[in-house]
């Protein structure tokens, strides 16, 4: 059974900001949103870098290694931020999240870092799939807020 998928993207900077620093890639097999952190520095760049390292899995069928392929999509990002800042040093501080689905016939693979939520639509219901990973949420998880 191979799933098919509708998916929308949109991006809004809000009341506040003058610039936005979301980047998003959307095509046949891979879905990824990153959102670049507002309070710092370059965050545009960082959300730039993220997907630039993760559009190549659209075009490579992984088969059934989503999650490595995803994760070795994300360790790349994860050096070019590293190696940009090194040689950028006022990029320092420079961040994002990132919320990326890889698909592949009936497999569904996902990599969720920050608080980008991804949700699912089945049957006129909206479900949150993912769980913020933020210092926020670890409060609520330990009872303390």
């Amino acid at each position: 059974m191979t799933l098919t998928l509708r998916y929308a993207a949109q991006s809004d900077r809000g009341l506040i900001r003058d610039g936005n620093q979301d980047s998003v890639y959307a095509g046949p097999r891979l879905l990824a949103v990153a959102d670049g952190m507002g309070g710092m520095a370059a965050g545009d760049v960082a959300s730039n870098i993220v997907i630039a390292a993760m559009a190549p899995l659209d075009e490579d069928v992984p088969g059934d290694a989503l999650v490595d392929a995803l994760r070795h999509a994300v360790g790349t990002a994860n050096q070019t931020l590293r190696d940009t800042v090194d040689a950028n040093p006022h990029l320092e501080g420079m961040g994002t999240t990132l919320t990326a689905v890889l698909f592949s016939g009936s497999k569904i693979g996902m990599v969720h870092i920050g608080d980008s939520r991804a949700y699912m639509l089945r049957q006129g219901e909206f479900a949150q799939i993912t769980k913020d990973d933020t210092y926020v949420q670890m409060l609520v998880d330990e009872g303390r807020i």
